[in-house]
C-alpha cells in the first residue's frame, strides 16, 4: 500500500537465539541507554539424546534492564539484537536479585486496622 512504511525482517528472516549459562553475575544496568552491564556466558548445545552440554563458545551478554539482575550459573536464553547478545528469558531462583526485586513489587500491602500476615 502506498504511504505505509515497510519494515525489513530481523537479520533478513533469521532470528539468532541461544541457550547459555552465565559465567558471572549479570547486574542490572545503571542506565539502559548509556551504561548497560555485561557478563560472559557459555553457549549450550543439545546432544543427540536431548540432553544439553556446555560448549567452549563464549559470548558477552549485555543487560539493558535497569531492574533485573541475573545470578552467575543461571540458565538463560539470549537473542542477538542490534549487535548485542541480550537476555530475554532466565531461570531465576527465589533467592536471586531479579526474583527478589520482582517479589517485593507484587506483595500485597496490609490494610490499616486489619491484621496482616
Amino acid at each position: 500500500m502506498k504511504g505505509r512504511r515497510q519494515f525489513r525482517t530481523l537479520t533478513h528472516g533469521s532470528i539468532r537465539r541461544y541457550q547459555a549459562i552465565l559465567d558471572a553475575d549479570l547486574l542490572a544496568a545503571h542506565d539502559m541507554f548509556e551504561d548497560p552491564s555485561t557478563a560472559t556466558a557459555h553457549i549450550l548445545r543439545r546432544k543427540s539424546n536431548g540432553d544439553l552440554e556446555v560448549t567452549r563458545q563464549v559470548v558477552t551478554v549485555v543487560n539493558r534492564f535497569e531492574n533485573i539482575s541475573i545470578d552467575a550459573d543461571t540458565y538463560i536464553k539470549i537473542e542477538f539484537i542490534d549487535g548485542e547478545w541480550q537476555p530475554y528469558a532466565a531461570d531465576c531462583g527465589p533467592n536471586s536479585q531479579g526474583a527478589s526485586s520482582l517479589l517485593v513489587s507484587v506483595q500485597p500491602e496490609a490494610s490499616a486496622g486489619v491484621g496482616g500476615p
